[in-house]
């Protein structure tokens, strides 16, 4: 089976904008940060987001980019999860939210914390 996602934008919509609301933890997955943002157009947008930490030694860690759409009026969480090798320690993270080239890059700064992770299940 192929699935094809068709999206028609009316001919009399055109405003493209996008906020970033906030860099939160996530309160299910450990060392896992969200970044929420909204469109807040009236025409779908593609977006990248990535997160970009740096430690207080100027070490910095860059996270992949993640693509996906946003609709118009939609609210999302773009999950982050932490390198399972970066050490233990507070970090200034910059979330960043693309939706190419005609509408301004938004972000969001914040200071998460990293602490190794135990498996209680033994």
């Amino acid at each position: 089976r192929v699935g094809v996602h068709i999206y028609q934008t009316p001919p009399g919509l055109s405003e493209k904008s996008i906020k970033v609301i906030d860099l939160v933890p996530n309160k299910e997955i450990p060392n896992t940060y969200d970044l929420v943002c909204k469109n807040t157009g009236d025409v779908m947008i593609e977006c990248k987001a990535y997160l970009q930490l740096a430690a207080a030694n100027g070490e910095e860690t860059k996270l992949d980019f993640i693509e996906f759409p946003m609709f118009p009026g939609q609210k999302r969480y773009v999950t982050f999860e932490l390198p399972k090798n970066l050490p233990d320690g507070k970090y200034n993270a910059l979330g960043v939210l693309d939706a190419g080239e005609d509408i301004p890059l938004e972000a969001v700064e914040s200071s998460v914390e990293v602490k190794t992770v135990t498996d209680s299940s033994n």
